[in-house]
């Protein structure tokens, strides 16, 4: 399925929930898979899988306003600007999930949160990448907390392709000011040397 506009499988205009449902191969301008505008959202049992975002957000997922919670949902080779898997505008817990192979021309290959709190436990980030920061998950702005329990992030890649002002920090994790890992395991992460802007990039795992 494709759409002109935002929500390329499915546009939800209020509170949504998702259960088993398969979006695949869907693309609009935000939100490839599912694009849900007000309410925010719970999703269980998805299957988000090479959906794309060709100008926007949220190449899998994208809340516009109000709390995501995901759990037992894989998210596979979707992309976006910014959260080629998910981006949530809001709070976003995430649970028992596998975020894989996932990439933004920007920032947030696997995950991006804007302005809200971020939680995630038993979940995996594999093979996704950044162009800028945050191979796996970007958290924007500073302040909100971000908490990480019994989770593997394994060959995510932040600075794929920096340009401008962007850096490519945190491989695994660009995480603001406010983060806390808890059994969490980082393997063979890496944040690109930023030639454009004659930059150093940092955290290969965690940026925070």
């Amino acid at each position: 399925n494709s759409s002109s506009s935002t929500g390329g499988g499915v546009y939800a205009g209020g509170a949504t929930a998702v259960a088993g449902a398969d979006f695949i191969s869907n693309t609009g301008t935000s939100g490839g898979g599912l694009y849900v505008n007000s309410g925010g959202a719970t999703v269980t049992g998805a299957h988000f899988i090479s959906n794309t975002a060709s100008t926007g957000n949220g190449g899998g997922l994208q809340t516009f306003a109000g709390a995501l919670i995901v759990d037992g949902t894989d998210y596979q080779n979707n992309t976006a600007m910014d959260g080629g898997g998910v981006y949530a505008a809001g709070a976003l817990t995430l649970t028992n999930s596998q975020i894989t192979t996932n990439s933004a021309t920007r920032t947030g290959g696997g995950v991006y949160v804007y302005n809200g709190n971020l939680s995630i436990d038993g979940s995996q980030f594999i093979s996704n990448t950044s162009a800028a920061a945050g191979g796996g998950v970007y958290k924007q702005p500073q302040g909100n907390q971000v908490t990480i329990t019994d989770t593997e992030f394994i060959s995510n890649t932040a600075g794929t392709n920096v340009t401008g002002s962007y850096t490519g920090n945190g491989g695994g994790i660009y995480g603001g000011d406010d983060l806390h890992a808890f059994n969490v395991t980082f393997t063979g992460n890496a944040s690109n040397w930023i030639t454009t802007t004659e930059y150093l990039a940092g955290g290969g795992g965690i940026y925070s």
